[in-house]
């Protein structure tokens, strides 16, 4: 027998026509925020410019920020249905406009600056230079495919909704929209508001695999499929599905499959008034059958590999490879909260962040794993402490640390180089723990090349045969501090 089932989510959603968040013609503010008011004044005006209506950001330089919508789901615009965004800029200076968006693997932000290049995905940012033509003093319009931005630096993952607009910087801002970037190939049927935005196959697995589906009014739904193009088997069709004119994710689970074989699949949606849509045909390949010798899986080694007021770094080490993997992590033993599940990724060792953390508080965390065979593995409780709360979190492309290297190694003496923009001050620390709870300081020297700087440190004192964490510390005029990623090296015997 086909076992199916159906998980269902409502989700709040624009039209699929072009959605209008800011055109500045009634003459308001009130859908802005000064979401970083340091240094003070920063304001917000609804003003006149060349008979038109514009929103007038006014502050200091990339040091203010302001917000139209929000960051994520909750309290941005979760506009699920659009993928393009639109909108008029006029600045004379450097700006950097970041774009909040839902993926399936989190959080992340396109930024994008006047910049003649793009330096792509680093950490949950993705930046993109859009030329420095952009600052001339000028009105230009911008219209972005943010999916296409999106996978241009992060190639496997997916869009789900867009969030928000962001600016840093001073200039006059107008006629923000979002749309779909190729309605007309949206699967529309006629005379109905049924709607097939996408469908894919999930999870796959030896024997079994998950469809998902995303559309609008969907009432029921069937899947056909087969090992030829002919297709021939059907799944059982699910009838009764709640409609509120609002986005529906539907999965449907087809079981009995065989083992590394092509299957071939398309579906079939159908609204309250029986209209229906027949998609196109994709296909899908079964896994490998399943060894019945496996051996058990472990994890052999567990590191903080970074960690600051806000946020941590771990990092493992498993004794196979595994294809999904999953953080439970908490202030209590209960263990409250989780990282988003890694599934199909064939690693042996990976590093996982966790961010949103409270300074100065110890927590509990516990890792979940699975190998190709099956085999479940549930860590021990292991625990961890954050930092005191005496840094702020900078998310300004202006000021950042951009790379660290190591190029002399020796039984009692390191050398190192970084590669930083927009520091006042910078030194690199190292420590023989990853907490950096015994701290030490190298002696540095910070050049500036332009807004290229250098900082080159010596490392002296050290142990012969010792395994180091090292990092740097930037802290630019603002007294804004930053760390770079925490990095290791083992001195000589």
């Amino acid at each position: 027998m086909k076992q199916l089932y159906l998980a269902l989510f409502l989700l709040s959603s624009s039209s699929l026509s072009a959605q209008v968040y800011e055109d500045a013609e009634d003459g308001s503010t009130q859908r802005w925020i000064i979401s970083d008011n340091k240094p003070a004044k920063a304001s917000i005006k609804n003003i006149s410019l060349n008979d038109n209506k514009v929103i007038k950001l006014s502050g200091k330089r990339t040091k203010n920020e302001y917000m139209l919508g929000g960051i994520n789901s909750e309290n941005g615009w979760n506009d699920l249905d659009n993928d393009s965004l639109k909108w008029d800029m006029k600045f004379s200076e450097y700006f950097a406009i970041y774009i909040p968006i839902e993926t399936e693997n989190g959080i992340r932000y396109l930024i994008y600056t006047a910049k003649n290049k793009s330096t792509g995905l680093r950490g949950k940012y993705i930046h993109i230079g859009l030329g420095k033509k952009l600052k001339n003093g000028e009105m230009h319009t911008i219209k972005r495919n943010i999916q296409e931005d999106l996978q241009r630096f992060d190639r496997s993952n997916e869009l789900i909704g867009i969030n928000g607009f962001i600016v840093r910087g001073s200039g006059e801002i107008d006629n923000v929209e979002t749309s779909a970037s190729s309605e007309s190939n949206n699967n529309i049927a006629n005379n109905t508001n049924l709607i097939l935005q996408s469908f894919s196959a999930n999870n796959i697995k030896s024997t079994q695999a998950e469809i998902r589906i995303l559309g609008q009014n969907i009432a029921s739904y069937q899947v056909e499929y087969g090992e030829n193009e002919n297709l021939g088997l059907f799944s059982e069709k699910v009838e009764g599905i709640t409609q509120n004119n609002a986005s529906q994710i539907l999965f449907t689970s087809l079981n009995d499959l065989k083992a590394k074989q092509q299957y071939f699949f398309k579906v079939q949606l159908f609204d309250s008034e029986n209209q229906q849509i027949l998609s196109e045909t994709k296909t899908f390949t079964t896994k490998e059958a399943v060894q019945d010798n496996a051996i058990n899986l472990s994890l052999t080694s567990s590191t903080i590999q970074n960690i600051t007021a806000k946020t941590v770094k771990l990092g493992f080490q498993f004794n196979e490879p595994i294809k999904s993997f999953q953080i439970k992590y908490g202030t209590t033993e209960n263990l409250d909260k989780e990282t988003r599940k890694k599934e199909n990724i064939q690693v042996q060792s990976l590093s996982e962040s966790i961010a949103s953390l409270q300074p100065n508080t110890k927590y509990f965390y516990q890792v979940l794993a699975s190998d190709n065979t099956n085999n479940n593995f549930v860590s021990p409780l292991q625990e961890f402490t954050t930092q005191n709360a005496n840094v702020e979190e900078v998310n300004d492309p202006t000021f950042r640390i951009e790379s660290l290297i190591i190029f002399t190694i020796d039984s009692l003496e390191a050398q190192t180089i970084a590669t930083l923009y927009g520091a006042e001050t910078a030194e690199l620390q190292y420590s023989e723990e990853a907490t950096f709870q015994n701290v030490l300081t190298a002696e540095s020297l910070l050049t500036n090349r332009g807004l290229k700087q250098s900082l080159f440190s010596k490392l002296t004192g050290l142990k012969a045969n010792t395994k180091y964490f090292y990092r740097v510390r930037a802290v630019n005029d603002e007294q804004k501090e930053i760390f770079s990623e925490t990095k290791t090296f083992t001195s000589r015997k």
